[in-house]
């Protein structure tokens, strides 16, 4: 099964949108999608910084919060940006195609098509991984909060598409589970 981990964006949201969409990562750019948003790094981080800003009522920068008033002295309320979101696969069980695909399947099922999503499948490891820039606003306003139970719902869907996809997959990298009766004698 791949791997899921979810990362919380609070400053330099531009630098993700340019690490995500690093062709010398991602084989010329072959492998890079949007919902919601343009391919371009630039133009997919207005996009971000405008749909933000717009539901937030605040920029689109970190370390920036308005809502600190309630905290005691010295304390910082730290905003959420962007959601950043791996989703890694073992080494040799899936191409960068089946990857590619997978994430993009990952996004409508998580992320339906309001929300500005940027997916970008990089090769330059030796086990291909997805990366994810998630806008904390749908288009209309509506807000994700990650929390345990969106990550878990996250690696349920991507668990149940990669036995779809990859039904004989490579799972040797998780880890063992089971306790042998032999170790205990």
């Amino acid at each position: 099964m791949p791997v899921i981990i979810e990362k919380s964006i609070h400053a330099s949201p531009k630098k993700l949108i340019e690490y995500i969409l690093n062709p010398d990562k991602n084989e010329e750019m072959e492998y890079v999608s949007g919902i919601c948003c343009h391919h371009d790094a630039d133009a997919a981080f207005e996009g971000f910084r405008d749909i933000y800003e717009r539901y937030a009522h605040e920029k689109f920068q970190g370390k920036n919060n308005s809502r600190d008033s309630d905290l005691p002295k010295g304390k910082k309320r730290e905003t959420v940006l962007i959601f950043h979101y791996i989703q890694s696969f073992a080494p040799g069980e899936v191409s960068p195609k089946l990857a590619h695909k997978i994430g993009k399947h990952w996004i409508h099922r998580m992320c339906g098509s309001k929300r500005a999503v940027l997916l970008s499948t990089h090769c330059d490891k030796d086990h291909t991984h997805n990366h994810f820039a998630v806008s904390v606003f749908e288009n209309d306003g509506k807000r994700w909060y990650a929390n345990k139970t969106s990550l878990k719902r996250c690696r349920d869907v991507s668990d149940k598409l990669a036995k779809e996809y990859c039904p004989f997959g490579n799972f040797s990298f998780l880890p063992k589970l089971a306790i042998t009766y032999e170790l205990l004698w």
